[in-house]
């Protein structure tokens, strides 16, 4: 059996954790620790700095399960979309469950590309929870 290492490196969240882990191998962090308690001050606000980025700029994540009531619209939707229109409200409502689920800040757009994806992702999305569901 092989050694494991007792540092074993934890996979990056999102931007405010590579950063974090930059300062803490370039010393920057300890630095600021240092200069901090020097001058009185009790927290400099790096761990609440962290946890905004990782979640203002996060990496890519598992997407999140649809719930009962979002699938039920995702539904409702592909079954009586008739047409390649998409309307600016039922965008809307697409966009928002997209967002919640693959954690993501999109807005309504005129890019036809852009809402092929979206529509893509979301039957997806909804094939991924009637499987599980299934497998109940």
């Amino acid at each position: 059996m092989g050694k494991r290492s007792k540092n074993k490196k934890k996979q990056a969240r999102g931007f405010g954790d590579t950063v974090a882990n930059f300062t803490e191998k370039t010393g920057i962090k300890k630095a600021v620790e240092v200069v901090t308690k020097a001058v009185g001050i009790e927290d400099c606000g790096c761990d609440k700095r962290q946890e905004l980025w990782n979640k203002l700029w996060p990496y890519s994540q598992k997407p999140l399960m649809l719930t009962e009531e979002e699938a039920q619209k995702l539904d409702y939707f592909f079954i009586n979309q008739t047409t390649d229109i998409l309307t600016n409200v039922k965008q809307v409502s697409l966009i928002k469950i997209s967002n919640r689920i693959f954690n993501r800040r999109d807005e309504v757009s005129t890019c036809t590309p852009c809402a092929v994806e979206l529509v893509n992702n979301l039957k997806t999305a909804l094939k991924n929870y009637k499987a599980v569901q299934n497998d109940q």
